[in-house]
């Protein structure tokens, strides 16, 4: 079984904080946090730091009021779009009446 191990971090709202210990601390992967810094309504504000190699710092008032904001909602990105409807891996269309089952390998007809 998979068990995630969950952690937590305090936020002071002097101190700087690194990309990973933001992300622990808003919850979400560190590919999303630059999608918030670059967030057109309302974007994460950061500290672009070039003496240091981490590049890019975020102060704790700005963490803490950015998560009691809310954090922005984002929908998946998809490629292709068809008709107002998503195209999807599993659609009859493209692996015929050939049933997927996980676990199992695909066997050709």
């Amino acid at each position: 079984n998979y068990i995630q191990q969950i952690q937590t971090i305090v936020i002071l709202p002097e101190k700087r904080y690194s990309v990973k210990e933001a992300c622990i601390f808003l919850g979400i992967h560190r590919c999303t946090i630059y999608d918030y810094i670059r967030h057109e309504e309302r974007p994460l504000p950061f500290i672009r730091i070039h003496t240091d190699k981490r590049g890019i710092v975020f102060q704790g008032s700005d963490l803490l009021a950015y998560k009691a904001a809310g954090l922005p909602k984002k929908g998946r990105k998809f490629k292709e779009v068809h008709l107002g409807r998503r195209l999807s891996l599993n659609s009859s269309r493209m692996w015929g009446s050939v049933p997927l089952v996980p676990g199992q390998a695909y066997q050709p007809v």
